[in-house]
């Protein structure tokens, strides 16, 4: 449907008869008051009233006095699905009467501009700009188009933290996975999993630092910034025995991370 006020505003009344020649939109007029066009998404599915509400705007409902009544229109506007299925429309070309000091263009613009800022910050609709009446029928129906396609589900894949927090003993031989804070604390002092791997399954080093007496020593310098065998020294002293124990025991079978 098509809101009948459309015949009598100067900016859309070019508007009313491309888009009752352009069939998939079904339009019919209508006196629909809080909006100006109502097109229904799933036409043949009628299990369904979807509509696409939208509110037509022009340069000459920007202006100093006229933009006030815009935003209590917009506003009431929003109220009706609380945003959902909605959409504004900006009309960026203008009368040449309201464009007597500027280009067309840059009225269209100003116009534009002025709406954005004063509805920066408050919930609203998509606004959608056409440089052109001729582009009001593609444009709401590549617009239904989205909004009548499927929401494509995309399943969560793992991160390096979540692979991380499985990355010990505990979580193989307990379920248990490695608890947040030392999870943090490991990631301080390397900077990726494939760089806690090549650590933990050097033999060498980790030969060393089980020979270690003095677990909690302090490393003086900047956290992270030595070798591995000093990042390992440090980070059993963050973690504790338990959790750095469980993550030598997971590693030590040298699995490789690429």
């Amino acid at each position: 449907m098509f809101c009948t006020s459309l015949r009598r505003r100067q900016a859309f009344a070019g508007a009313v008869q491309p888009l009752i020649d352009t069939p998939q939109l079904r339009l019919r007029e209508y006196d629909l008051g809080t909006h100006d066009l109502a097109i229904p998404l799933n036409p043949t599915d009628r299990s369904t009233t979807r509509q696409l509400r939208v509110l037509l705007l022009s340069p000459a409902d920007t202006t100093k006095d006229t933009l006030p009544g815009s935003l209590t229109r917009i506003e009431h506007f929003t109220a009706l699905t609380g945003g959902v299925d909605l959409a504004l429309v900006f009309l960026l070309s203008c009368s040449s009467a309201l464009a007597s000091s500027v280009t067309t263009n840059m009225a269209g613009l100003e116009g534009y501009t002025a709406l954005q800022a004063a509805l920066f910050g408050p919930p609203h609709p998509p606004t959608l700009p056409i440089a052109s009446l001729a582009a009001l029928p593609s444009l709401l129906l590549r617009h239904v188009g989205a909004l009548a396609r499927p929401v494509r589900a995309y399943k969560l894949t793992a991160t390096p933290f979540d692979l991380l927090q499985l990355c010990t003993a505990a979580s193989v031989e307990q379920g248990q996975a490695m608890d947040q804070h030392t999870v943090f604390r490991t990631t301080d002092l390397f900077f990726s999993v494939p760089a806690l791997a090549r650590a933990l399954s050097n033999r060498h080093e980790v030969a060393a630092l089980r020979e270690s007496s003095s677990p909690m020593v302090t490393i003086p310098g900047p956290l992270g910034h030595g070798g591995a065998l000093t990042r390992l020294r440090e980070l059993r002293s963050i973690v504790g025995e338990v959790d750095f124990a469980n993550l030598l025991d997971f590693w030590a079978e040298e699995w490789v991370v690429d």
